[in-house]
């Protein structure tokens, strides 16, 4: 069962049923599928249906639709990509029968349909198309990411396993950031394949992608709390100052506390020279703020976000036009 509009289609009646009494709907529907938060795709009826609809339904549509093989949404992903992200197999088939359909097609991405069923945990997709046309596999899109990495960041863990077992996969591989699996699944949150991963795997947790990023950072820009507190409390991540890169006022929040929590040193002891919250040594062209009771640190380590006039330590006034260049209070 699918809907159309406000329309429950069980089977074809159904669905002729619904075109009869709204005919506009032929050339006036459009489904909105979100494949991300910031990736929205438009399909028409005819793409709609050969994601979730019959062989039979699409026959019928033919006879008041034409130039089918046009109609693509706006990554350039056509019917029968639609078809293999969505499983549909019978539709593929009958593209295939039917249309004499061009199967090794991509979208812009670079996304063919044995991408797009891994992505989308199609398992039956991936072994018909490995069966009955013997697919390149090991194909990668437009970004570097092959079937594995595809799986993993769109939380795929069976098809992730399904490669290992049935293909030898290279679990390694990066795509052209230097993401690998840990990194693309910490970005997007799936914390059982994290968890999968340094399990079976023995994963180098600490790897970072072409640009230097870890696993930590991932989950940072992309608000994944609940892997950042998985790292601190299982993993007892090495504590960076990372406040500065996120906008969140959850992670901000958070990343505060963890401050406090691992900062150890005899706020007593502290060096003017050396920032109270992170520790590390001021650099010349650092800006700093520093309060009445002398707490000296970074622009960027300031924990009390909604008010930068009140030390972050202990919470007195910072002292007025507080904002100072290192050389301007160290000698």
């Amino acid at each position: 069962m699918f809907k159309i509009n406000d329309f429950e289609i069980h089977n074809l009646e159904d669905f002729k049923k619904v075109i009869e009494e709204t005919p506009l709907i032929i050339n006036e529907f459009k489904y909105k599928h979100q494949i991300s938060k910031t990736d929205i795709r438009t399909y028409n009826i005819y793409m709609y249906v050969c994601m979730h609809g019959t062989p039979e339904m699409l026959k019928y549509l033919e006879t008041h639709m034409s130039n089918i093989k046009d109609f693509k949404d706006e990554k350039k992903t056509d019917s029968y990509l639609i078809a293999s992200s969505g499983g549909n197999l019978e539709v593929m088939k009958y593209l295939e029968k039917e249309h004499n359909w061009k199967i090794h097609t991509k979208n812009n991405n670079g996304n063919d349909a044995y991408l797009l069923a891994a992505c989308y945990g199609q398992l039956e997709i991936m072994k018909y198309l490995e069966k009955e046309h013997n697919w390149d596999i090991h194909v990668k899109n437009n970004y570097g990411c092959d079937a594995y990495l595809l799986a993993s960041f769109n939380g795929q863990l069976e098809i992730m396993k399904y490669l290992e077992k049935e293909h030898n996969w290279d679990i390694h591989v990066k795509n052209n950031n230097g993401d690998d699996a840990y990194l693309l699944t910490s970005f997007y949150g799936h914390l059982e394949i994290m968890k999968y991963l340094e399990k079976e795997h023995n994963w180098d947790i600490h790897v970072k992608n072409n640009n230097g990023v870890d696993v930590y950072l991932c989950a940072l820009f992309n608000k994944q709390l609940e892997i950042m507190k998985y790292l601190d409390e299982i993993h007892n991540w090495k504590f960076h100052d990372y406040s500065f890169k996120s906008k969140n006022k959850e992670i901000l929040k958070y990343l505060n506390k963890i401050k406090i929590k691992k900062n150890t040193k005899r706020v007593e002891k502290y060096s003017l020279n050396e920032c109270i919250i992170c520790l590390e040594t001021f650099n010349k062209d650092d800006w700093t703020y520093i309060c009445i009771n002398g707490h000296n640190f970074h622009e960027n380590c300031q924990l009390d976000l909604d008010n930068y006039t009140k030390c972050c330590l202990c919470k007195e006034n910072i002292i007025k036009d507080y904002l100072f260049k290192i050389n301007d209070i160290h000698i």
